[in-house]
């Protein structure tokens, strides 16, 4: 877990960000966090999944890869994908509470992360203010507060709903090992279809309905990841088969 510490001027007057923060952020991680507004954006090139972080809440996942610690939309140093999600825009930024015990949120960064150091973009301009890239990552950070709620409201009604259906991912070498991808949660398609009109028109008018079928669609996007594998790596992927999990509820 980062140790977050308030960013100000005397502390960090003279630090710097890597211009190549998004993509040491992307990189390693096969799932990345998306919020629900950014799905009908992501769909176009990610299958989208429901997951569980380290602390047991759901979240929003783009799938970027068969294979824990490598993105496949990171290649030759260049993002792949006409879409960003926000999380990667922010980064190395994040909002934490003051000290002093106000409600208004403060940016906070991990000064112990390699992004930062002597070279790269200025935190700071020569006047001692906040650049100007760093004023946009906060108001883009404020703004993820209110799609931080908006996605776990609509992650609540899935769950209520008994709208999620546990998977497991089986991947199928050429070298005839095998991959299993466990725990990934998207919507259970017959469970949607059994809704009475009453709930179903209650996802429409909070705006769920259509996130909830591009989840569904998204599904299809496993093709390009294979093929997109395949063209990247020897190891190429024969297969791969989608089971639903014993537990599809979980």
């Amino acid at each position: 877990m980062a140790r977050l510490t308030a960013l100000n001027q005397q502390t960090h007057g003279d630090i710097h960000v890597s211009p190549d923060r998004a993509l040491g952020y992307a990189a390693p991680r096969y799932l990345m966090q998306l919020f629900v507004n950014e799905i009908s954006q992501a769909v176009t090139d990610f299958p989208i999944f429901i997951t569980r972080q380290s602390n047991g809440h759901p979240a929003i996942s783009a799938m970027t890869s068969f294979d824990t610690g490598r993105n496949l939309f990171v290649k030759d140093n260049v993002w792949q994908s006409s879409f960003q999600p926000s999380l990667m825009q922010t980064y190395p930024f994040y909002l934490m509470k003051p000290d002093d015990g106000s409600d208004k949120p403060i940016i906070g960064l991990d000064a112990s992360d390699p992004v930062f150091g002597k070279a790269g973009d200025p935190v700071f301009d020569s006047s001692g203010k906040q650049s100007l890239w760093v004023t946009q990552v906060m108001s883009r950070l404020m703004e993820d507060v209110r799609n931080m709620v908006h996605s776990a409201k609509f992650l609540e009604r899935i769950f209520a709903l008994k709208l999620n259906r546990q998977i497991d991912i089986s991947v199928h070498y050429a070298d005839e090992a095998v991959n299993r991808i466990t725990n990934l949660i998207t919507i259970d398609e017959d469970r949607l279809h059994e809704l009475q009109a009453e709930p179903l028109s209650a996802l429409r008018n909070d705006g769920y309905l259509a996130p909830i079928y591009a989840i569904l669609l998204s599904i299809y996007q496993l093709n390009a990841l294979i093929r997109r594998h395949n063209i990247s790596s020897d190891r190429k992927i024969l297969r791969i088969n989608l089971e639903v999990a014993k537990d599809r509820h979980a």
